[in-house]
């Protein structure tokens, strides 16, 4: 009986939250205050927390 060996490739995707990404610092995002507000890209975002970070994205926080 022959064996067949079959390649398998697998990627790892991960997504990290800005918000997330903060609580790794130690920080939550409700500590900058009501008054934040975020750009991404030069884009206002509403997300915030929710916000899942890409490669090369210029995100601005203003508090």
């Amino acid at each position: 009986m022959q064996k067949n060996n079959i390649p398998v490739f697998l990627m790892m995707v991960s997504v990290l939250m800005l918000g997330r990404f903060f609580e790794n610092w130690g920080k939550r995002m409700e500590s900058f205050g009501t008054n934040m507000k975020m750009t991404v890209n030069g884009k206002e975002s509403l997300e915030y927390e929710r916000y899942v970070m890409r490669d090369d994205d210029r995100i601005e926080l203003r508090f």
